[in-house]
């Protein structure tokens, strides 16, 4: 039975079930060391926030009087009283065994309910959804005083008090007690009223109260069979405050506590679904930026995607070429902790900072055309949780590993392409740099392996892009000295000494003499920025120079570029991106949920995460022997992840070379050198 407010589907929703154990309504609180269930949502319907109430004063007997109550909350809401557990109220089970109920069994029962209630009233889809519950602050008295509270005991004691305190005057009460004591009788005999008319055969017939289900309907219930398993419900409230559903907890003077909670949006799929972690996905088109004049360029959607406790953040930029057509990039950018911003910004998108230029405030963003969404669509995700603008909804969310991030990435780019299907025919790659080579491989795997399942989402995977990929950690440290030496920066005689004496393991020195020489070439090379030989090593963060309210906008300015040698670092650069992801009105611009990411950061050093994964090579030896597409580049100034190491672990896959080692041109320059394998058919031709 739902009692609709004025204005029929434009309204919100309540959801109430009634309170666990204190009696609405006022009066005396009966005290109870614990709760129990069984109360009526009638209660609610006449004694607290409905439309209607029992005209007690005048009742003389007979079938009790009702009046139109205009203070209710129906005026502005639509609301569905439910009687719940099973056995309270006009709710009853087919079977004796259907009465057994808990606190788990019930929340099941009400989710299946209000999904179905939604399915017979489809026209209230797209109304916002609360729900009402009220819980119970409970004194001292005994379970059997408050069992009693309806009955012939309760009222003639309630009469017993009366008589003493009033000394017959019950209409002037002369004294607070006797006052109290005629308020509680009023309370209580209020009460009876709602029994004698729920028992009347004419009134069940009103409410279409199926015959012989509940023989006498009782306001509560105490002996319904319940098991009460949640002791602690602060977890729950925590979680979705978190989630950011709206709540609302206040408290009256007489003992009830209420809670108000917004489970749903306004979207008609997320009220069918029930779900508040499906409804966290989100999606917005973004045609202006903050900080970039005019409408942008090309198309940019930004969004979240619900992954467990996780809520990836993406920017999804389509190629401007063919977007129907050209291969859709998956892209993740290294750390592990780094936010793919860096990736769109300052690598391969279609916007730049201009730092030359910058002169305090929002930073401004320029077109950058030479970007690889000219010819692909591509998705830059913040991974994992607690990077950028990606955030998990309990602290447990933000414990992230290897395999952990691999799956939950699975999972997103499943959940993307539902939400995308235009795109699931383009080719897929899935790409990155640094960090990243540990987990383009795997993950790449993972979807190679969902294609030969049984799972109905057959992406449409083509292979990987690695960049400067950390691939294998004990190759890849110990490439570092032989690429340094390579290019002069470690001198023969020293570079001889420990290649000798250390055999190649430079990271865990094997004795004295090697760990003597692995000290002496580290003090060499303290200074060299290892991320880019010929850049100076710089901070940066130096957002601290371009805040300072004590300096004026020019000094600050000219901080920045001093701290920056001139702005030769690229490193002063991300300063900028660090204002600008900051500013209010780029997150309200980007849609970025409130209250989740309290700071942005381009790099998170704190995530907890856990690195598994030691070595990708057997991944990408697995796929390239399946057929799939490679393509890994290394730039040659990276001491980090260097190109001797990348050759390294390369030549250890034992594959042929098909096309030599040969010059890469792009304009008539020579831009770089590449070299094919036989199944690595990608390239220059």
């Amino acid at each position: 039975m739902a009692w609709q407010a004025r204005g029929g589907g434009r309204g919100e929703i309540l959801l109430l079930l009634h309170p666990v154990g204190e009696e609405p309504g006022g009066g005396l609180c009966p005290a109870l060391a614990d709760r129990w269930a069984g109360c009526s949502a009638f209660s609610g319907l006449i004694y607290e926030i409905g439309p209607l109430f029992f005209y007690f004063h005048g009742y003389k007997g007979g079938l009790p009087t009702l009046l139109y109550k205009a203070d209710s909350w129906t005026k502005i809401s639509s609301v569905i009283f439910v009687d719940s557990p099973p056995g309270t109220g006009f709710s009853y089970a087919t079977r004796a065994q259907g009465l057994n109920s808990s606190d788990a069994i019930v929340v099941h029962q009400l989710y299946t309910f209000i999904q179905k209630w939604f399915d017979d009233h489809p026209q209230f889809f797209s109304n916002p959804l609360y729900i009402y519950f009220c819980g119970i602050i409970i004194p001292t008295l005994t379970m059997e005083i408050a069992k009693g509270i309806e009955s012939s005991d309760k009222r003639h004691l309630n009469l017993k008090v009366a008589r003493k305190n009033c000394k017959g005057d019950y209409n002037s009460p002369s004294n607070s007690q006797c006052a109290s004591s005629v308020q509680a009788i009023w309370d209580n005999a209020n009460y009876v009223l709602s029994k004698i008319w729920a028992n009347d055969e004419a009134v069940r017939e009103s409410l279409g109260i199926r015959k012989g289900t509940v023989k006498t309907w009782k306001r509560c219930n105490y002996d319904i069979p319940y098991k009460k398993e949640i002791v602690n419900s602060l977890e729950y409230h925590l979680n979705l405050i978190t989630q950011g559903y709206q709540g609302l907890v206040y408290r009256l003077e007489q003992c009830c506590l209420l809670l108000l909670l917004l489970l749903c949006s306004c979207s008609s799929a997320a009220v069918a679904a029930a779900s508040p972690a499906a409804m966290s996905s989100s999606r917005k088109a973004v045609d202006r930026l903050p900080g970039f004049a005019g409408p942008l360029p090309f198309s940019l959607e930004t969004g979240y995607v619900a992954v467990g406790e996780a809520r990836f953040f993406y920017y999804f930029i389509e190629s401007e070429r063919s977007p129907e057509e050209d291969p859709v990039l998956l892209w993740l950018t290294g750390g592990p902790g780094c936010s793919a911003f860096s990736g769109l910004i300052y690598e391969i998108g279609p916007l730049f900072f201009d730092f030359h230029g910058y002169k305090g405030g929002l930073p401004t963003l320029h077109y950058k055309a030479n970007s690889w969404t000219k010819i692909s669509n591509v998705i830059f995700v913040d991974s994992p949780p607690g990077t950028g603008f990606t955030y998990a909804t309990t602290a447990e969310g933000l414990k992230s590993s290897d395999t952990i991030v691999v799956h939950q990435l699975y999972t997103f780019i499943q959940k993307w392409f539902d939400d995308h299907p235009q795109f699931s025919s383009n080719p897929l790659y899935v790409s990155g740099d640094s960090y990243s080579g540990i987990i383009i491989p795997t993950l790449t795997m993972e979807i190679a392996k969902g294609k030969e399942s049984s799972d109905e989402r057959h992406l449409n995977l083509k292979g990987y892009i690695a960049g400067n990929p950390l691939t294998d950690t004990t190759h890849d440290d110990n490439s570092k000295f032989p690429f340094l030496h390579s290019l002069g920066i470690i001198d023969d005689e020293l570079y001889e000494v420990a290649r000798k004496n250390c055999k190649g393991d430079y990271m865990t020195p094997p004795n004295s003499q090697c760990a003597n020489s692995v000290q002496a070439i580290r003090d060499c090379i303290r200074d060299v920025n290892d991320l880019h030989i010929l850049e100076p090593r710089c901070e940066e963060d130096g957002i601290s120079l371009v805040s300072d309210n004590s300096a004026s906008s020019h000094d600050r300015r000219t901080k920045l570029l001093e701290s920056a040698v001139s702005s030769i670092c690229r490193n002063a650069t991300y300063v900028l991106s660090k204002i600008w992801a900051n500013d209010e009105a780029v997150r309200e611009s980007l849609g970025i949920h409130k209250g989740t990411v309290t700071t942005w950061e381009r790099c998170n050093h704190d995530l907890l995460y856990k690195k598994q994964i030691v070595s990708s090579v057997e991944y990408h030896l697995s796929l390239i022997t399946q057929g799939y597409r490679g393509l890994v580049y290394s730039g040659d100034h990276d001491s980090v992840v260097s190109l001797i190491g990348t050759q390294g672990w390369l030549r250890s896959l034992n594959l042929s070379i098909t096309h030599g080692w040969r010059p890469w041109y792009v304009n008539s320059q020579v831009v770089g050198y590449f070299c094919k394998m036989p199944s690595l058919p990608w390239g220059p031709p």
